[in-house]
């Protein structure tokens, strides 16, 4: 039964009343007075209270029968998704990968701040970066702090715990309409991608919205099927925590939009049920009642801090849309092109081959695996078939509430980030369409299969079941293969940010050794950025009491460099200059910092 429809004979009307009473006295205090830590307790109950409310009324169709329900199966694949993943993604993250891209630095910088105050604004905007939603920053800093620190290889160790988690959860999203062997499967497939793999491994964040995604998603999918108030309550509310992450996160709304609209237009008779005279589309709005009461309560807060930003804060929101001049102008000087027009067309292109082509690498360059495309070429082509499989079940009619909800949102996320979206393809933000692409490859995967028992009876047992596990085993051995290509270019190659990190690193002990720069645009040290950037991208290794210098190399031979330091420059700088600097501190040593390509610390120790 619907919230809608049992609203005026509830027993316990008053839950209802002070939950929501609490959540608009919150959202009201926040606006207009700003943040005190007692509102995270009074946003908290008024979730809670109008949680039990919505829980008081039973689902239309029961979710499950407990006696049927194998909870050692499901215990045993969690156990097991858990168990080959984790050494995966846990092992060695101070040096598996060896690059360290500046994101990291800033992501561990930004956690350190946002956690450094007792009673941190949770609800709020970080205008000193772009004025992301500060949770997230907070979460992070508050776990590695309970570890011993804010430090790189913690905020690592954090969200390559939360890669793990993700993978557990998207078991659970599978399981809400396949049985326990395809959800497995499916997990394992969008577990084994490589992209999620390198950069859960790093210190960033953006894995966790592909965890609120899948949770969002399986409560609303199972809460609409089973006209169960309550899972639609904690889905609207999993959807309105998406606002608190990384900003690619919010699409989950748009996700559970778009499959309110193709149930409507799919599923009138699932709307209907036995009543056949109702209207499908009052139905599904009163299905929406919980869900949106969930969504307000849980994103009142921050939507209030969105809405108080100053104007520019919608700055960076503006460079990532081409239809935005700002986000055309950004392309454009992202890809070089000579035109906005060329700009585009240049997005649109890589966009769309991202699965396919392997010269589209990500163009975040957070990991940007040459010579790979998004997915391995097995996958690739797993992909279009699934599509293929499941949109002739559609016009066949004898497709599924979730195979609308995979097809449509992998059709809207593929054309958004290749139509819409800049710096295509960045791996980052397509982190959220895996869910859909682990769904299309088994599906491709289960129509081969269903070929091959074709074969003859003898086979029917055994070699569909074979095949499968066999390809999802390819793939995921394929995707470390190609993850290793990318450690193992760490490794020969180098990583200006990486190994000069580590170098630095290596000499906190000594709090009077000085760290220098002597580079320009000219004459550049890191492969990008300016001066100011560099010299925090160096203190941020150093001791607290280390001093960090930059200056252009022609302030060299007049700078007054004061002994124990390191002078970092690259290999132009110490062709021109090192003779002279050889000189002048004899017992100076030089030492190559592995890189892409030349760069040295010429190390002076105590006189």
């Amino acid at each position: 039964m619907a919230v809608w429809d049992t609203l005026a004979t509830s027993r316990r009307p008053a839950l209802l009343g002070s939950g929501l009473g609490l959540g608009i006295a919150l959202t009201l205090g926040y606006g207009l007075f700003g943040y005190h830590v007692l509102q995270v307790g009074i946003w908290l109950l008024s979730i809670l209270l109008v949680g039990l409310y919505v829980a008081q009324f039973p689902p239309a169709q029961p979710p499950w029968d407990p006696t049927r329900l194998r909870w050692r199966q499901e215990l045993l694949h969690l156990g097991l998704l858990a168990l080959v993943f984790a050494p995966i993604y846990l092992y060695d993250l101070a040096n598996i990968p060896f690059q360290i891209n500046t994101d990291e630095i800033v992501i561990t910088s930004m956690a350190r701040r946002a956690s450094a105050v007792r009673y941190p604004d949770i609800f709020g905007l970080m205008p000193e970066y772009f004025y992301f939603p500060r949770f997230m920053f907070s979460l992070f800093g508050g776990l590695t702090r309970l570890m011993g620190g804010v430090t790189l290889v913690n905020v690592r160790t954090v969200h390559a715990t939360f890669g793990v988690v993700t993978i557990l959860v998207a078991y659970g999203f599978f399981r809400s309409f396949w049985n326990p062997r395809l959800a497995l499967a499916a997990a394992a497939l969008l577990g084994s991608n490589h992209a999620l793999l390198g950069i859960s491994r790093m210190a960033m964040r953006e894995n966790l919205i592909v965890l609120v995604e899948c949770a969002a998603l399986a409560l609303i999918l199972k809460g609409v099927r089973e006209k169960n108030p309550l899972l639609l309550y904690l889905g609207g509310g999993a959807a309105g925590f998406s606002l608190y992450g990384y900003l690619p996160g919010r699409v989950v709304i748009l996700l559970g939009l778009l499959f309110g609209g193709l149930y409507l237009l799919l599923g009138r008779e699932d709307l209907q049920g036995e009543n056949k005279q109702a209207n499908p589309f009052w139905t599904l709005a009163k299905l929406t009642v919980p869900a949106a009461l969930g969504f307000f309560l849980v994103a009142a807060p921050i939507l209030v801090a969105t809405a108080t930003a100053p104007p520019v804060s919608a700055e960076y929101a503006r460079q990532q849309f081409l239809f935005f001049p700002e986000g055309r102008a950004l392309q454009q000087m992202w890809v070089n092109a000579a035109t906005p027009a060329e700009a585009v067309w240049r997005n649109i292109r890589n966009g769309l081959s991202m699965f396919n082509d392997p010269s589209q690498h990500d163009r975040g360059y957070i990991y940007p695996n040459y010579g790979h495309a998004f997915v391995d070429p097995l996958t690739g082509v797993l992909i279009w078939l699934g599509l293929g499989s499941g949109l002739y079940r559609l016009l066949k009619g004898r497709s599924q509430p979730h195979d609308w909800l995979c097809l449509g949102s992998f059709l809207f996320l593929y054309l958004l980030f290749s139509l819409a979206i800049t710096k295509a393809p960045n791996y980052t933000r397509l982190l959220v369409i895996l869910p859909f692409v682990a769904y299309l490859t088994l599906e491709g995967i289960q129509a081969l299969a269903a070929l091959l028992g074709r074969w003859g009876s003898r086979a029917r047992g055994w070699l569909p079941a074979a095949a499968m596990a066999g390809a999802v085993l390819l793939i995921g051995g394929w995707n470390l293969a190609i993850f290793g290509d990318f450690v193992h270019k760490g490794w020969t190659q180098g990583n200006d940010v990486g190994a000069t990190g580590r170098y630095v690193a290596a000499r906190q002990g000594d709090p009077d050794h000085r760290f220098y720069l002597a580079a320009s645009t000219a004459y550049p040290y890191f492969s990008w950025g300016e001066p100011p950037y560099w010299q925090s991208w160096i203190q941020f290794f150093a001791g607290p009491e280390q001093e960090v210098q930059v200056f252009s190399p022609e302030a060299l031979p007049t700078q007054d460099l004061q002994p124990p330091f390191t002078l970092f420059l690259n290999e132009g700088v110490w062709d021109q200059q090192g003779a002279a600097l050889q000189r002048r501190f004899p017992q100076g040593q030089l030492h190559r910092i592995p890189a892409e390509r030349g760069l040295w610390a010429f190390e002076v120790g105590d006189p």
